[in-house]
């Protein structure tokens, strides 16, 4: 539930996963004035309980054993479960 705080490369996809959920701050570029303010942006993210909130239900809903099976199934072609998830869900 902690918020992010990732330093990476140009391009990379977790940039707009991160800032699609607002669950924390990027950093793209290397100068150490960019990477402090970030961090002083982070930090303050971290005190607001939403943010952490944001950050468990991404979780869940991308590395769950639930999210998994339904992606599994979802490549085999097969149709969930009565009561599982779905992918409007």
């Amino acid at each position: 539930g902690l918020p992010v705080f990732a330093r990476i490369n140009a391009g990379n996809d977790l940039e707009a996963i991160i800032d699609d959920h607002e669950i924390g701050i990027c950093c793209v570029r290397d100068e150490a004035a960019e990477i402090d303010a970030a961090f002083l942006a982070a930090i303050g993210i971290s005190r607001y309980s939403e943010a952490s909130d944001r950050c468990r239900a991404l979780a869940a809903a991308m590395f769950s054993a639930e999210s998994a099976a339904a992606q599994i199934m979802a490549s085999l072609g097969l149709a969930p479960v009565d009561g599982g998830p779905t992918e409007s869900e």
